[in-house]
Formats: C-alpha cells, sequence, structure tokens
C-alpha cells in the first residue's frame, strides 16, 4: 500500500499555482463560501415564479426541527379534498400532523419487534445488513395512507405539536435506544428458546411502555372531540362528538389507496416497468411496505401534469443538498457551477445511486408546473419549513431538477398508462436488503 510521499505534494504544489486563477478561486471562495462563488445568475432570472397550471394558494404548514416532511406533504395534498368538503378555505384549513405521528412512532416500533421476533437469524451482523432495527421519525406517501385509514384525522386544534414533535432530536434518540433495549429482549427469549406465547405477551407489554412514554412527551391522543367551526361563509358548523376517524369517512372522500408510487431509479439492479417491494421498511404491519413500478422521467412528468390538472397535488421525493439556492427558492441543477469552478465530471443519477452519493431525504408537494409546447418548463414546489425570517412556504423547480434528482412521484392510478397499470398487475420482485 502506498501513501502520499513529500515529492507528490511537491509536485500537486507546482501544479496549482501554474493556473494564477486558481488562487483568484480560492481567495473569492474563502470569503464568499462555494455557492455564491459557483452562481449562475442567469439561471435565477430563467426561473420566474410563473405558472399556466396552479392550485390556490393554501395554509403553510411548518414541520420545524423534526423528520416529518413525509406526513406534511400527504397533508398538503389531501387538504383541497377535506377544505371543499367542510366548506372552508383551504388557507383556513389545519390538520393534525401530531396526531398521525404519534402512532407513527408506535406502529413503528411494533414493525420493528415483528422484524425481529419473526426473522430465523437474529445475530447481530445479519440483524445489521438487513436493518432489521432501522428506525427513524422520516417516511414516505404510504405510511401517511395507512395512518389515515387506521387512525383517521383531526383539526390541528385537538392535538397541537408539542415542544419535542416539532424538536425530535432528543425523542428520537430515547425512543430508538427503549426499542432497541426492547429488541435485545426479544432476542434473549429466543436464545431460551421461550414459546411464541410467551414472547407476543411480552411485546404487548412493550408496546403498553411506549405508548405511554410517547404520551408522556408528546401529549396523549383524545378518542373523540367536539367539531365546530366556522365555514368560509361564515356560518357555524356545529357537529357534535366525532371520532378522528369519522372525521376522516365525512370529509375525506379520495380514496387513497388508488394512489400509488412511481419511481425513476436507475440503479444497477433496477428495471424499467418492472415492480419492487421492500421487505422490512414500513410501519403499519401487513399494510405499509413500499411497493412502486420504475419509470423514466418523462413519465412521470406526464402523470405529475395529469394530476395537478384535475386540481390535486402530487407528493415526490428527491434530494435537496446540492442544487437548492436558498435565497431565491430555487431548484435547478444549473444554478450553482460546481464542476466548472472545481473542475471535476460530474456523476450521472445512475452513478450517483450505484455508488451511493445520493441521498433522497426530503419529501415535498408539486403543486403547479409551467408546460410549454407540451413540455413542463418548471414546477411549483410546496415546502413544509413555514414562513418564519427567510422562509418559503413555495419554490420553484426547473425540468434540469425534475430530471435529475426527483426518485419518486405519488400518482393516482386512473393517470397511469397501459403500461404502467400492466406492470403494477404483476408480481412484485422482493428488495431483501432495506435499500432504495
Amino acid at each position: 500500500m502506498k501513501s502520499i510521499t513529500r515529492k507528490q505534494l511537491e509536485k500537486f504544489h507546482k501544479a496549482y499555482h501554474e493556473n494564477p486563477m486558481n488562487k483568484v478561486i480560492e481567495n473569492a471562495i474563502y470569503n464568499n463560501g462555494i455557492d455564491e462563488v459557483c452562481l449562475n445568475h442567469s439561471i435565477i432570472e430563467e426561473n420566474q415564479p410563473i405558472f399556466n397550471i396552479e392550485l390556490p394558494k393554501a395554509k403553510a404548514y411548518d414541520q420545524k426541527q423534526s423528520g416529518r416532511c413525509w406526513c406534511y406533504a400527504t397533508i398538503n395534498m389531501i387538504k383541497y379534498n377535506v377544505a371543499q368538503n367542510m366548506n372552508v378555505k383551504v388557507e383556513d384549513l389545519d390538520l393534525s400532523v401530531a396526531y398521525l405521528t404519534f402512532f407513527d412512532r408506535l406502529e413503528k416500533s411494533n414493525n420493528v419487534y415483528e422484524n425481529v421476533i419473526t426473522s430465523e437469524k437474529f445475530d447481530f451482523k445479519y440483524l445489521k445488513e438487513e436493518k432489521l432495527l432501522s428506525f427513524g421519525e422520516g417516511g414516505q406517501f404510504i405510511y401517511a395512507r395507512e395512518l389515515i385509514k387506521k387512525y383517521g384525522l383531526m383539526p390541528a386544534v385537538y392535538m397541537k405539536d408539542s415542544i419535542s414533535s416539532s424538536r425530535s432530536n432528543k425523542l428520537n434518540l430515547l425512543f430508538q435506544e427503549k426499542i432497541k433495549s426492547d429488541c435485545k429482549k426479544i432476542i434473549e427469549l429466543k436464545k431460551e428458546k421461550t414459546s411464541m406465547e410467551k414472547i407476543r405477551q411480552e411485546k404487548e407489554k412493550m408496546l403498553e411502555e411506549n405508548y405511554i412514554f410517547l404520551s408522556k412527551i408528546l401529549g396523549e391522543p383524545i378518542s373523540e372531540f367536539n367539531l365546530e367551526y366556522y365555514d368560509k361563509d361564515h356560518k357555524l358548523i356545529q357537529c357534535g362528538k366525532m371520532t378522528p376517524l369519522e372525521f376522516k369517512e365525512r370529509y375525506l372522500t379520495i380514496d387513497l389507496d388508488d394512489y400509488v408510487s412511481l419511481y425513476h431509479l436507475p440503479r444497477y439492479n433496477r428495471t424499467l416497468y418492472h415492480k419492487y417491494i421492500r421487505k422490512y421498511h414500513g410501519n403499519v404491519i401487513g399494510h405499509s411496505k413500499v411497493e412502486y413500478v420504475c419509470v423514466t422521467p418523462e413519465e412521470l412528468a406526464k402523470c405529475a401534469i395529469k394530476q395537478l390538472k384535475d386540481g390535486c397535488p402530487v407528493p415526490f421525493i428527491c434530494p435537496t443538498a446540492k442544487y437548492w439556492y436558498r435565497k431565491d427558492w430555487i431548484l435547478d441543477t444549473r444554478i450553482f457551477n460546481y464542476q466548472q469552478v472545481l473542475d471535476f465530471t460530474p456523476m450521472t443519477k445512475a452513478d450517483e445511486f450505484d455508488f451511493y452519493d445520493v441521498n433522497p431525504n426530503h419529501v415535498m408537494t408539486f403543486v403547479g408546473v409551467h408546460v410549454v409546447n407540451r413540455k413542463p418548463i418548471r414546477w411549483k414546489v410546496e415546502n413544509s419549513w413555514g414562513t418564519i425570517k427567510d422562509m418559503k412556504q413555495y419554490m420553484v423547480m426547473n425540468q434540469s431538477y425534475f430530471e435529475e434528482c426527483v426518485l419518486e412521484v405519488i400518482i393516482h392510478k386512473k393517470y397511469l398508462s397501459k403500461k404502467i397499470k400492466e406492470a403494477f398487475n404483476r408480481e412484485p420482485e422482493v428488495i431483501e436488503v432495506d435499500e432504495w
């Protein structure tokens, strides 16, 4: 194995100073930062917030210091339907994310316990490789869908955010420790050849402890509430006692089961028009495993435009680390000239996934698009970071970013092509290792 030598360093030093511009760039970046030096101003001018397909302005949600973007994106999708059925302005409707994500944590803990209970192996290497103990605050549309189906919905006034739900890092660490400690007990019981009946009794006790744990920190969810509100005609609506499931049945009239996941995932082990399902990922046991069909970026865009034309937002997943210009809230892969200024060859989308260089870490919602000659030019994106200080509810995503960075969109089945529908009718290939 060869290490870097002094002679090589002298060669590198000489090469660096042979080009005077290197020092100019060094000084500029040192004083202004990478993004400001690499900024392409013409791209800012190109991305004007003008859209010829656009949904009405809605209430701005703020996930604050938490990883609940996936749940807010789903709420941002369904709130137009709920507001219409309640006869309220969509900008006045506030649905409780704290309620749904309380049960998300409880369901995820049950999912982890079941992974360990039903696994034929329980050595530590296997647990790590298969990510059986994987547990976090993040999620996807399907998680929110199953929570809404099982637990219903409620206005946020009946379960507001606590300090710990909006600043969730400490809660995440403590709850994760509690769950993994429980998994250690389950593994020990399995090694002792304890009966499955006894193990399940222990699991129920653990879940009871988790409910109490979460209630102390997040507040205990109420089972019913007295619904009364003013509609957009200033009429007082009094519905009396109602459960969250009754609220959902009355006011959410779209069927969330009609929405599916389309992915553009050009990695070495994925095939176009092939259906996949992730083996261990999920929250609600038996219903929330992520299932999707791989398609092209052109098909993602085509389906999303159809859905927006019918007045329904489109949740999506993408990475946000590199090409997000926060001053003007623009997403565009051309916004920064990183490769030209720093002189390196960029990776393709497929290479980024194959070499694990990309992290699809944020879920947002498309609420508009600008189409010219039947082709999308830019997209209107609704975020869930509120509007405090320099935060904005809406941003512009250029089509270049859509093609390079958008991983998944949530689309109603009626907008799918025949080829994609046929793919969904096939048996899925199971992804054994929990990965994208």
